[in-house]
């Protein structure tokens, strides 16, 4: 649709939602987001961090991937 100049453009909110996803912990993601809030020009930045994946409660450090011959990985109903 386009407006004509008597009619009033309805107003679009400035809002942009980004997810950043990272695998171990070299990466930061912080960087990414901070890179990403200044370019955009962020008024009103939000960040949430959820961790995922294999977590340990205890703050042991655990493998990225589950390596354990008793368990068969399992990508699209076929064994790999």
């Amino acid at each position: 649709m386009q407006w004509s100049q008597r009619q009033k453009r309805p107003k679009q909110p400035s809002y942009a939602a980004v997810d950043i996803f990272t695998c171990g912990d070299i990466i930061k993601p912080e960087v990414a987001a901070q890179f990403l809030i200044e370019k955009f020009r962020c008024k009103n930045p939000s960040v949430v961090e959820m961790k995922r994946g294999i977590l340990s409660h205890s703050g042991e450090r655990l493998p990225y991937k589950v390596n354990s011959p008793e368990l068969t990985l399992v990508a699209g109903g076929r064994t790999v």
